[in-house]
């Protein structure tokens, strides 16, 4: 199967979650990333980065002294991994609300209000 089409079959598992990350993993991680660029490259070239990225897909991860710092991924991809996240935290939450059973709920007021006397780490 070509890289278009684990394209296409990703984005047909949406309703299976480890499926997805299998596709993900076997089209990007294992096919995809082996371009790797300074940041000084990066900046140079980054028209063609992103024609690549739209184009084929292809995924750039940038470098700042050797050490991999950051990657510039198609857009497709980040919506897979925010679809992927909140099924995620979906679950999460039943699964936290199915475990509480009969514990009184929190109404939306009062967690404002507590958020909002959090002190916030880094504020002056």
């Amino acid at each position: 199967m070509g890289f278009h089409g684990r394209l296409r079959h990703a984005g047909q598992c949406a309703d299976s979650m480890p499926e997805i990350c299998r596709c993900v993993h076997e089209c990007v991680y294992t096919c995809r990333m082996e371009d790797s660029l300074t940041i000084r490259e990066f900046r140079a070239g980054l028209a063609k980065v992103v024609d690549a990225a739209v184009e084929d897909g292809k995924v750039t991860v940038v470098t700042r002294g050797g050490v991999e710092v950051g990657a510039f991924i198609p857009k497709f991809m980040l919506d897979k991994l925010e679809e992927w996240e909140d099924e995620q935290l979906g679950r999460m939450a039943v699964e936290a609300m199915a475990e509480d059973g009969d514990a009184p709920g929190v109404s939306l007021t009062e967690m404002y209000s507590e958020v909002l006397q959090e002190p916030k780490s880094g504020a002056a």
